[in-house]
């Protein structure tokens, strides 16, 4: 009686277990039946239907040990590279401009002044080298 008892003990237990297990499995990597029908199988076809789970419904165990993922460092990561060239190439864009600005504002304050602009002085030069005996 006792090994009846017993008995009855452990497939309560693979019952169980058996349930939890295939309630926990996710839906898309449950085989044969929909996961619903295998919760049912279990349930009303306690041994039976816990042994069909683990020989034809349980999602397949990953072949081997999965290889632990190597972190990765910023200068590792495509995106990260791309982000940060298109960073540099904003602020050599953004100097350049403030750069113009500069020489801009520079000009336009001695065009107020009454300065002849930079390249009409050097031309004013140029021509002021002639020799004008000849006319």
């Amino acid at each position: 009686m006792r090994w009846l008892l017993m008995g009855a003990v452990v497939a309560f237990a693979f019952v169980v277990y058996t349930l939890f297990h295939c309630i926990m499995s996710p839906a898309a990597k449950v085989r044969s039946l929909p996961k619903g029908v295998w919760i049912l199988a279990i349930i009303v076809l306690p041994v039976i239907g816990a042994g069909l789970w683990y020989w034809l419904g349980a999602p397949k165990a990953a072949a081997g040990p999965a290889a632990p993922r190597r972190g990765m460092g910023p200068d590792d990561d495509a995106d990260f590279l791309r982000q940060l060239n298109i960073r540099r190439q904003q602020q050599q864009r953004a100097a350049e401009l403030a750069k113009r600005e500069e020489e801009l504002k520079r000009r336009e304050a001695e065009f107020k002044r009454g300065d002849t602009a930079p390249d009409q002085k050097h031309d004013d030069d140029a021509n002021s080298g002639k020799d004008d005996s000849g006319a």
